[in-house]
């Protein structure tokens, strides 16, 4: 299965896995093409956006009309259950993981995916990112998401009663922060966000 690989980072991921405080795996784990470190306050992401403030700020060029100021809940569904994905608050680092399926998935088979899966990176599984640490993430990493769509399960706002899951996202080589519909499939070319647990 191939990775998302996006050349432009490799030099930040470098420094960042050399001034890393974790432990010698997290920067080991770095040093791969599909993990990053964000280092972010997260509770300046913690309000509920709207489209006027990320453009005015700068944090992004564009915005669905899903980001108008109504809630976002920090949580995700799986197997007909709502599981609760708070993201810690205050300055720390986090590593992520940025995970390529290659094919169609549904978002429920792609969080069970993360929560399994055991490896260097993530020995007690991985959780869906929420959509303040996808917000952090798209600071501390601009240019990925001018590369290929990555989607936040961690987090929803409710849309006509359905779940909408937020996506970093590119149009004419700006970046944005688009929406998506938890309950229908994703493309493969679709990639997720994933904080180790």
């Amino acid at each position: 299965m191939r990775q998302a690989w996006c050349p432009a980072i490799v030099p930040d991921r470098k420094r960042a896995a050399r001034t890393a405080t974790g432990t010698v795996a997290d920067r080991r784990c770095l040093m791969t093409h599909n993990h990053y470190l964000v280092n972010a306050n997260l509770s300046e992401f913690s309000s509920c956006p709207t489209e006027e403030n990320m453009k005015r700020s700068g944090e992004f060029n564009w915005a669905s009309d899903i980001f108008d100021g109504r809630e976002w809940n920090d949580s995700y569904r799986l197997d007909g259950k709502e599981v609760p994905n708070p993201a810690k608050e205050g300055e720390e680092n986090f590593l992520v993981k940025v995970k390529d399926f290659g094919m169609d998935i549904l978002s429920e088979d792609a969080i069970r995916w993360g929560l399994n899966e055991k490896s260097e990176f993530a020995p007690d599984g991985s959780r869906p990112a929420t959509l303040a640490e996808g917000r952090a993430f798209a600071k501390a990493h601009p240019t990925l998401q001018l590369n290929f769509p990555v989607v936040l399960l961690g987090s929803f706002a409710l849309r006509s009663g359905y779940r909408r899951v937020a996506v970093l996202d590119r149009c004419g080589g700006r970046r944005g922060l688009g929406g998506g519909w938890f309950d229908y499939g994703w493309g493969g070319g679709y990639r997720f966000l994933f904080v180790r647990k």
